[in-house]
């Protein structure tokens, strides 16, 4: 699991590094270990597609532990980007262990 998270803090990372320097608030935290269920919350919110999707199958890597995230996970079904969607609802199944249909 361990190694899980530290290669979803190193995707983030990379996926969030065209942010501003007052930046999107996530991007700093890849060199400081694995990322919190809270960063990977507010990495959902983030400009990138690409984030919000790595932000979500992180989330989902947690398991029943983040069950906290699944209000901003359910939000994130109806996220503007496909890929996002199919990461959040994957992440909601294992978070919550039953179906939750196409988003």
């Amino acid at each position: 699991m361990r190694a899980l998270a530290r290669v979803v803090a190193i995707m983030l990372g990379v996926a969030l590094a065209g942010c501003s320097s007052n930046g999107c608030g996530v991007y700093r935290y890849e060199l400081a270990g694995e990322p919190t269920e809270a960063q990977l919350v507010a990495a959902l919110k983030a400009e990138s597609p690409q984030a919000r999707a790595i932000a979500a199958r992180g989330l989902g890597a947690m398991g029943p532990s983040a069950r906290a995230a699944a209000p901003a996970l359910r939000e994130a079904l109806h996220d503007t980007d496909e890929g996002v969607r199919r990461e959040a609802a994957a992440a909601l199944k294992l978070i919550e262990g039953e179906p939750t249909g196409k988003p």
